[in-house]
């Protein structure tokens, strides 16, 4: 943080570690009118995560169902069915609704459209009936029958059904659920039983992914919570106590399926849907199992592939029985013919890596990394490039015997825990992106720009970002400029090779781009640049590693873009502070403030 007479300087103030925004906003701490505020982007779906701060991954969550709790609205069809409101809930509320059939078998439809890995749940209490149906259309129907008078599921039908389960929550009342792997056409709670009977219904939900979550209510619209569309992203990985902005390019996701491990290809294992509790907080992890074959023992993804291109993939494990769980990518052609595969094992109890395995010539491996995501789970990550040839990239997810061997004989005991798979066409991971479409997902690329503040700009002006580096990103850490143009800019960025770059264009003439011989490395880095008229410096990480005499500097200033240059270069990690001062400071005060 800087100091607090270096703060008091400054005219504008970004400081993540306030957590203050909305969605499309970013505050800033200074100006107090709100002209410094910067908008804040990132596109319109809820591709985007991030780490809270009590540590576990928020997800963007959606109702697809509208009216989800308001059941006599024309959103829900049942016309031979009484719905009666006001009734008292499980909640302790009066938001209840009394069900009542006049024919037999009846019950209530509401229409969606979706495809993909879908959780249907609903609050249910016994009055008068023994069994009701959730329904989940599609491609074809999946049911569960639930008998309310003891709280357990008697029966399911469907091919498509992934999981399903009731519990109690006090008072007779139930949440039901089931879970399909499907396309959605419509949802059904239904009478299984004759006329006249009835039962107590609350708070439907209708979401993307394998479990029940905490009930989001909608109206005329889908209901939305956890972190929206465009809302910032203030991350508190690695167990930070103040957060940074999370600005990131657009990746995609190249796993269909990140969480239904049930959907990939089985190597001798077998595979247990919902069996602990996620990263995310949610009991919505898989148990994988060996077998007794002696062979390799994982789950695979395949994934069309840019030959000669670099890939990570990642996942995130965590020790179940065995201490030893392998990652790896195989390279295979158009026709499936094996050209080569690069497996790296890791071992959950030391958090250390073990042997690394090359077979063939593709894909050469390029770097491996693990993230401790706490409560055992930990987030491994390995980087490949693949042979020229073109054709499919298998990501491999499995289990070792020992820090130097895969190929044993299981025990169909000897499991792992596996969670949110993720494949980017990339030479470094990005937060994690959930896919349960079956097909890939994009997180669009974020921007946070501050634009008609030309009132703090000038002659002499200093610039300040304190970011979180990942090695190779390329990436731009603050740009200002004239109406977003290049004609006044300067622009502080990271080069291929991990060295601080500024440009320089004043008066629409190309001045400089300079590159400092300091290496950035990951982590937390510190940087600053100041211009007096007379020469421009760059302060990183406590040293001055740049000093360039040249009186031309960019006028006419005014809009600041923090974390990326104008959408071109995104920036990588997360920024805890942006300040701009409206003078030179000292190279002593730039030293204070750059030092880690």
């Amino acid at each position: 943080m800087a100091e607090p007479t270096l703060f008091d300087e400054a005219s504008l103030a970004l400081i993540a570690s306030g957590g203050a925004g909305k969605d499309g906003k970013v505050y800033s701490i200074k100006p107090t009118t709100g002209d410094g505020d910067f908008t804040f982007s990132r596109g319109s779906n809820l591709a985007a995560t991030r780490v809270g701060a009590d540590g576990l991954i928020e997800k963007g969550r959606e109702n697809l169902l509208v009216q989800s709790n308001t059941f006599n609205s024309g959103s829900w069809v049942g016309f031979t069915t009484t719905r009666t409101g006001g009734q008292a809930g499980y909640d302790g509320s009066s938001d209840a609704w009394l069900l009542t059939s006049t024919t037999n078998y009846t019950g209530i439809t509401q229409n969606v459209s979706s495809s993909g890995i879908h959780t249907f749940s609903a609050y249910l209490k016994d009055d008068n009936i023994y069994l009701v149906q959730l329904k989940v259309n599609g491609s074809s129907f999946n049911l569960i029958d639930i008998d309310l008078t003891n709280g357990v599921i008697t029966g399911q039908a469907g091919s498509e059904i992934v999981d399903k389960g009731i519990e109690p929550v006090g008072n007779g009342w139930y949440r039901a659920y089931i879970v399909v792997n499907d396309s959605v056409s419509s949802v059904q709670i239904v009478f299984n039983d004759i006329a006249g009977t009835s039962f107590y219904i609350q708070d439907a939900q209708l979401e993307v992914g394998l479990a029940a979550t905490d009930y989001i209510e909608s109206g005329a619209t889908t209901g939305k919570a956890g972190l929206l569309e465009d809302e910032p992203r203030f991350d508190y990985s690695g167990g930070a106590t103040c957060p940074s902005l999370l600005l990131e390019p657009s990746r995609t996701n190249l796993t269909g399926y990140s969480e239904y491990v049930g959907g990939m290809n089985f190597n001798n294992v077998s595979a247990t849907a919902n069996a602990t509790t996620s990263p995310e907080g949610v009991g919505n992890a898989y148990e994988v199992t060996t077998n007794t074959t002696t062979e390799n023992h994982f789950v695979s993804n395949l994934n069309i592939i840019n030959p000669s291109n670099t890939y990570t993939i990642s996942g995130y494990f965590k020790k179940s029985t065995k201490r030893y769980c392998s990652i790896g990518i195989n390279q295979r052609t158009s026709s499936g013919s094996y050209m080569g595969s690069y497996t790296q094992i890791f071992d959950l109890d030391t958090t250390t890596w073990g042997s690394g395995f090359s077979e063939a010539t593709a894909p050469t491996y390029v770097n491996k990394d693990f993230v401790d995501m706490g409560n055992g789970w930990y987030r491994l990550i390995l980087t490949c490039t693949l042979g020229a040839t073109a054709g499919i990239l298998k990501s491999q997810y499995g289990i070792a015997t020992s820090s130097t061997n895969t190929y044993y004989g299981g025990s169909n005991t000897d499991a792992i825990y596996l969670w949110g798979l993720q494949v980017e066409e990339a030479s470094y991971p990005t937060s994690y992106i959930p896919n349960h479409s079956g097909g890939s997902v994009t997180r669009g690329a974020e921007t946070s720009l501050a634009s008609n503040i030309s009132s703090l700009f000038g002659s002499n002006n200093t610039f300040y970002s304190e970011f979180v580096y990942y090695t190779s990103s390329t990436s731009t850490f603050l740009e200002v400029n004239q109406d977003g143009g290049a004609a006044n800019l300067l622009q502080i960025n990271a080069t291929s090779s991990d060295k601080i770059n500024y440009t320089i264009f004043a008066n629409g003439a190309f001045i400089a781009s300079r590159s400092t011989n300091s290496i950035l490395t990951d982590g937390v880095m510190k940087v600053a640049l100041k211009y007096d008229g007379v020469n421009y410096k760059v302060f990183l990480n406590g040293s001055l590693v740049d000093t360039y005499s040249q009186t031309s500097i960019p006028v006419s200033l005014n809009r600041i873009y923090c974390g990326n240059a104008r959408g071109a270069q995104q920036f990588g990690k997360g920024i805890s502070q942006t300040l701009l001062f409206p003078e030179a400071l000292s190279d002593t005060e730039l030293i204070k403030l750059t030092t880690i």
